[in-house]
């Protein structure tokens, strides 16, 4: 019992994302837009969802282009994209609202804010457009 309570207290505390989007630096006529919710994964879904809403579904394609580990971040096809080869099933991924699309979520909180500042960067959008950051997840926001 104390080696599981000692591995509780060493183990890292749980993160999630805040993204903040300065649409004015990104050369749109919106306010700011926080996109913070409780699973790293759902944010990063939710700030590519915010995108396809701005810029158009031409975004997804060329989504493509970031990689997660051998395998693409967005596909329309994640039961052969998001294929985890050693288990026989895709790896973790989330549809993109009603687009026809998904991301795979299948990395890391800090892998999930590169991921994002590569799609900044895909997408040509300024440095203070988008800020990421790792928030701690307080013992009352699991």
């Amino acid at each position: 019992l104390s080696a599981l309570t000692k591995a509780e207290q060493t183990k890292e505390p749980q993160t999630r994302l805040r993204i903040t989007i300065n649409w004015r630096a990104a050369g749109q006529d919106r306010p700011d837009q926080i996109i913070d919710a409780p699973q790293a994964a759902a944010s990063l879904v939710t700030h590519i969802k915010t995108l396809v809403e701005i810029f158009g579904p031409s975004v997804l394609p060329r989504l493509q282009e970031i990689r997660v580990l051998k395998n693409v971040l967005v596909s329309q096809s994640p039961l052969r994209d998001f294929m985890n080869p050693k288990q026989g099933e895709p790896y973790s991924h989330h549809r993109i609202g009603n687009t026809g699309w998904f991301v795979n979520t299948n990395t890391s909180t800090d892998h999930k804010k590169e991921q994002i500042d590569e799609i900044r960067k895909l997408l040509r959008l300024p440095l203070g457009a988008v800020r990421v950051e790792i928030v701690k997840k307080q013992t009352a926001d699991r």
